[in-house]
């Protein structure tokens, strides 16, 4: 039993990780009163929509909390940019067979759900895609994908010709002291490739606000500590804009199902 626990636990991970090159982003505006009826429905066509022909690497979701306007934000993982476009056709065709393989009452009733779903997502929503950055950031051992995890996503703009040079400072600068902290269980970072977004974005995961707020204490200790810092200087020198944003995990989709995160 312990062996098939952690065999399916590296199932999750491999699918987590997004080891896809491209993350197909869309912010959604769905009101707050209508989030549940949303992801309820959200749930049985994105199941619906699954089959073997679907290019789609990844599917996570996540709520919005603090910062940022927005109220969830939905993960699409790619192995390359040509996929994207390519998957949403396929998605589409394949609820449009489901709905036909259903009764004509069902169909009826899956076809107004779909509508409503659409109208839900597509209203005030916002696209872009980003490609990850390689060998960046770290997994512990101890992070679990099937857990709620609260996700802090920094914003940074430096101008393209600094964005190697911040990259490689925001590694040592921030990644290696989380990964030193020991709070955060995950952290990977990207780049922009279309839409509208900064060059730069890192993302950490946290197993509880308790962890993410420790981790807030035990930054500033360290920053205090560390006064005289000229990397942590020329980081936030061609910085450009800096914004946060907070999430926390909804679900995912597991071998076809979207499971949500407990």
């Amino acid at each position: 039993m312990k062996k098939f626990k952690l065999i399916f636990l590296f199932i999750l991970f491999v699918n987590f990780s997004f080891a896809q090159n491209y993350l197909s982003i869309t912010y959604l505006k769905v009101p707050r009163q209508n989030m549940k009826e949303f992801l309820t429905l959200h749930k049985e066509l994105s199941e619906a929509a699954m089959n073997e022909n679907r290019l789609i690497k990844g599917h996570f979701v996540y709520s919005h909390r603090h910062a940022n306007n927005y109220s969830l934000v939905i993960v699409n993982t790619f192995d390359n940019p040509a996929d994207i476009g390519k998957d949403q056709s396929v998605s589409a065709s394949n609820l449009t067979s489901y709905a036909n393989s259903l009764s004509e009452n069902d169909k009826k009733s899956f076809n107004e759900k779909r509508s409503k779903w659409f109208r839900m997502y597509i209203e005030g929503h916002s696209d872009e895609v980003r490609t990850r950055r390689q060998n960046s950031g770290f997994q512990s051992e101890d992070f679990d994908p099937t857990k709620k995890s609260i996700v802090v996503v920094s914003w940074y703009n430096p101008k393209w010709s600094n964005l190697n040079e911040f990259s490689q400072l925001f590694e040592k600068q921030k990644f290696d002291n989380e990964k030193k902290l020991g709070n955060c269980q995950y952290a990977m970072s990207s780049g922009h490739y279309s839409g509208s977004g900064p060059t730069f974005s890192a993302a950490m995961w946290y197993p509880s606000w308790e962890a993410f707020a420790k981790n807030e204490s035990d930054l500033d200790k360290l920053e205090s500590e560390n006064s005289e810092n000229e990397d942590g200087a020329r980081m936030w020198e061609i910085g450009g804009d800096h914004w946060d944003d907070i999430l926390v995990s909804v679900g995912q989709m597991v071998d076809g199902k979207f499971v949500l995160a407990k």
